[in-house]
């Protein structure tokens, strides 16, 4: 997930003493690492919003299944409607 970069040294950047090229490497560590906990929270935020819908989803068919809609119909009757909902 992390983007490659070419790594900064103090011999390729002779204008950063040791201590401040330390600092400048230790932050763009920390921004990336903030930067790729903020990718998988969202990504996790869209795998539990599938599951929800999933559920929802599994419960409605069952709950079809079991009593119907109570207008008599089937499952086979509703299905349109549950494959819409997908």
């Amino acid at each position: 997930m992390r983007a490659e970069r070419l790594p900064l040294t103090p011999s390729t950047s002779p204008s950063l003493s040791s201590t401040q090229f330390d600092e400048c490497e230790l932050m763009q560590q920390w921004f990336d690492v903030v930067h790729e906990k903020n990718v998988l929270a969202g990504y996790e935020s869209e795998l539990v919003i599938q599951l929800v819908l999933t559920i929802r989803y599994n419960y409605s068919t069952l709950c079809l299944k079991r009593y119907g809609d109570g207008a008599g119909n089937t499952v086979e009757e509703n299905s349109g409607i549950f494959f819409l909902m997908r």
